[in-house]
């Protein structure tokens, strides 16, 4: 046999062996993979010859710090970040990653999409929670993270003491009654009470329930704080002399509301809601007669210094009974007048008026209002006496005596931070039919504290024009002095 033929027939035996020998290999792969674990398939080094270094990334946590959680999840994002040597991540160990709790308890993880874990704290009770996170990479770099936040998810508690008569009948003109609400909630975020009158079917809270107009009930919507507050129903007669008796049902009731939100920041609050309250008021018809009396106030007789050169006394008037939409003339007399000194109108739908007279020099200032309904017109007489002693003009400008507020300037053009808004008053702070405009205590405490009267208890609550006026102009001369330095500086380093 030839050398060359003998050769080819080993080469042919080494190729089938070398098949055989590749099957084997491919039976020992199997075999071990049914075994291995992250070792047997991590190479701890990148191509580049460097290991991975840097421990996982632990960000996005969710709810962010010092929220007011009403949740039953907590939510990471985890990542495996390329190295600072340059070595390619590892990534994560999914077996790794968990939530301990302050009180030493491992939270159950949930994937919830890429890279995003939840963390289970439904079992947990209402109070401050801290939660740490950590991870490993398949290198062993190891990372951990704090969350804090705290749970709420009780809602407010409300007592209502006195609560509201279920049945009562009068002739007046008007009826009241007052309502003491308590709200405790440690974290506060508004609550109101709500006037409603029954439909046809006299049940409240159902689907026929209508908000009364201000004839029936002046004011219907009362705004609550946390802690104590009294509540004043005022509703008015609507049967004319001589009439038939009517009935309404006053539907009353309480919501309060906290703070808390949902992990990704959405309202989530608590919220209390009380039972109606139901009063069944019959009215009678007002004795006959047609007389009537005036009352001055609403507010008081008083003085206001707006400004050097703009001052004013000022006044409220109206009936008993209460004599709607009936006719009306002031007139004023005094030493420093400005202007008109007599004004007539018509009483509003809270059957009240209300009249500013401009002044320019101090003393006594009288004034006579006269009042006619039915054929009937009588009068009341007053005067105030402005001195120096009333200083500047402090008005009552927190955001509590004020309704209908409307920004008038975007944010990004308000001068020196002030937010000129239109609102009107609420009773018995001003008239509410007098549209006008001014700045908000809470607002203008936040930029010139030092203008800002407040209340027995620290609440903003009158803002001193006189002083408002000297640190705005102060800040606006600072203001163009700085930009002059600044400008002239810039001139001198380009010479």
């Amino acid at each position: 046999m030839s050398r060359s033929n003998n050769a080819s027939r080993i080469a042919r035996r080494l190729h089938r062996r070398g098949l055989h020998l590749a099957l084997v290999a491919v039976g020992l792969v199997v075999l071990r993979a049914e075994s291995c674990s992250k070792d047997d398939f991590y190479d701890p080094f990148s191509a580049n010859g460097f290991a991975d270094d840097s421990a996982p990334l632990i960000g996005s946590l969710l709810p962010t710090p010092n929220t007011i959680l009403n949740d039953v999840m907590i939510m990471a994002t985890i990542t495996d970040p390329q190295g600072t040597n340059g070595a390619t991540p590892s990534g994560v160990d999914e077996s790794s990653i968990s939530a301990t709790g302050n009180d030493g308890a491992d939270l159950a993880i949930t994937a919830a999409g890429a890279n995003m874990y939840n963390a289970d704290i439904a079992d947990w009770s209402d109070g401050l929670r801290m939660v740490t996170w950590s991870a490993l990479d398949l290198a062993g770099n190891e990372t951990t993270a704090p969350q804090t936040f705290t749970i709420d998810r009780t809602a407010p508690e409300v007592e209502v003491d006195p609560a509201p008569p279920t049945s009562a009948s009068s002739d007046d003109e008007q009826f009241s009654w007052t309502v003491g609400i308590d709200i405790t909630e440690l974290h506060f975020l508004d609550a109101s009470y709500r006037v409603t009158l029954a439909g046809p079917d006299e049940e409240c809270g159902t689907g026929d329930d209508v908000t009364p107009t201000a004839e029936q009930v002046p004011t219907s919507t009362f705004p609550l704080e946390e802690g104590g507050n009294s509540v004043e129903v005022v509703t008015n007669n609507g049967v004319e002399s001589g009439g038939e008796p009517r009935t309404a049902i006053y539907c009353g009731q309480v919501t309060a509301r906290d703070e808390a939100l949902t992990k990704s920041g959405g309202s989530a609050s608590n919220t209390t809601t009380t039972p109606f309250f139901r009063t069944e008021l019959e009215w009678l018809p007002p004795p006959g007669g047609g007389g009537f009396t005036i009352d001055l106030g609403n507010p008081v007789p008083g003085y206001c210094h707006i400004a050097a050169g703009d001052s004013r006394t000022y006044t409220g008037f109206g009936t008993n009974p209460l004599k709607v939409s009936a006719a009306y003339a002031i007139t004023w007399s005094g030493p420093g007048l400005v202007g008109g000194s007599t004004r007539s109108g018509t009483l509003g739908t809270n059957g009240r008026g209300f009249d500013e007279q401009m002044i320019n020099q101090l003393g006594t200032y009288p004034f006579v209002v006269m009042v006619t309904a039915d054929g009937v017109t009588e009068s009341a007489s007053g005067s105030v006496t402005v001195g120096a002693a009333q200083g500047a003009c402090q008005q009552l400008s927190s955001h509590r005596f004020k309704q209908g507020i409307v920004s008038l300037l975007p944010a990004e053009i308000r001068p020196l931070g002030l937010n000129p808004v239109s609102f009107r008053y609420r009773e018995p702070w001003g008239d509410p039919e007098v549209a006008r405009l001014g700045l908000v205590a809470e607002e203008v405490a936040a930029v010139f504290p030092e203008a800002v009267g407040r209340d027995e208890r620290g609440r903003p609550q009158t803002i001193e024009y006189r002083i408002l006026s000297r640190r705005v102009v102060e800040t606006a001369v600072g203001r163009v002095g700085e930009a002059i330095e600044a400008a002239i500086g810039r001139v001198a380093a380009g010479l």
